[in-house]
């Protein structure tokens, strides 16, 4: 059964909110060659020649850049990690722009790269001492504000950082910004709690766990969203909206198999789209 329960929004403008310094560079080449050009003081201005789909001339400093540009990097004393991204055509909806589907699966896999790249993901979506005792990351709770959804191609930049909240919770923050302009696109809080994969319970928040994440947690951390109100238990009989009978399907697991935090969204979009159909 799936149901919620419609609430007014406010959204804010958050483009002065905060714009990061980036280098700015661009990448492109043809069926011989490959060049990068920018100027970041790493970058080199130089074309690469390639025989039969090999590169002969990389040199270590040009592919660190790559490799830099497409998995992120630690930034702000390795706190934060950042990644430039590109709306695919597969990311978009009818009016060409980022939806909200693609919005959740980007949170997700940048946070994921940010324990990836900090050496803390294990199987199953969750930490190296987490997955010894079948403890896995799930999302409690999640709050976005959008000021403007990036378009098809745009290419746009996060930065998302960890911190503690409360004795239970591990809070996660991100800033989606336009990579031309700085400005702000995006802000996203959320809550994560541990779930134990077998029992399908939550769990407390393990101490060889938060040692290991200690050196990487932002200090004094609070969310880029404040919003201190509790949700209310949904009543099927005062619901805007209900759908019974939802069974999920193989394509609707993730590794754990747990029913991923997007495939819900995109189950409630569903049912908002539906009834707007009708009406």
């Amino acid at each position: 059964m799936l149901a919620y329960k419609a609430e007014s929004t406010i959204f804010m403008p958050t483009s002065s909110l905060m714009a990061w310094n980036k280098p700015k560079m661009s990448l492109g080449g043809t069926k011989k060659n490959v060049y990068i050009v920018g100027n970041d003081p790493k970058c080199t201005k130089s074309v690469t020649n390639m025989k039969n789909g090999i590169l002969t001339n990389w040199k270590p400093r040009q592919l660190d850049m790559i490799h830099d540009i497409l998995s992120g990097r630690l930034v702000q004393d390795e706190l934060v990690f950042q990644q430039e991204l590109v709306v695919r055509s597969f990311d978009i909806g009818s009016d060409s722009k980022m939806s909200v589907v693609a919005l959740a699966n980007y949170l997700q896999e940048t946070l994921l790269n940010h324990c990836r790249s900090i050496g803390l993901l294990a199987d199953g979506f969750s930490t190296l001492e987490m997955s010894k005792r079948d403890l896995v990351w799930v999302f409690s709770k999640m709050n976005i504000t959008v000021d403007r959804y990036p378009s098809w191609n745009d290419v746009f930049q996060v930065n998302t950082w960890i911190y503690e909240s409360g004795k239970n919770g591990l809070g996660a923050d991100w800033i989606f910004s336009d990579l031309k302009t700085g400005n702000t696109l995006i802000l996203a809080s959320s809550l994560c709690m541990m779930m134990n994969k077998k029992t399908r319970k939550l769990s407390k928040f393990i101490k060889d766990a938060r040692q290991e994440l200690k050196p990487y947690v932002m200090p004094n951390g609070y969310p880029v969203i404040e919003n201190g109100r509790k949700f209310q238990v949904v009543d099927i009989d005062t619901a805007d909206s209900t759908r019974l009978g939802l069974s999920p399907g193989w394509n609707d697991l993730d590794v754990n198999p747990h029913v991923n935090n997007v495939k819900y969204i995109e189950w409630i979009l569903e049912l908002l789209i539906k009834k707007d159909c009708i009406n």
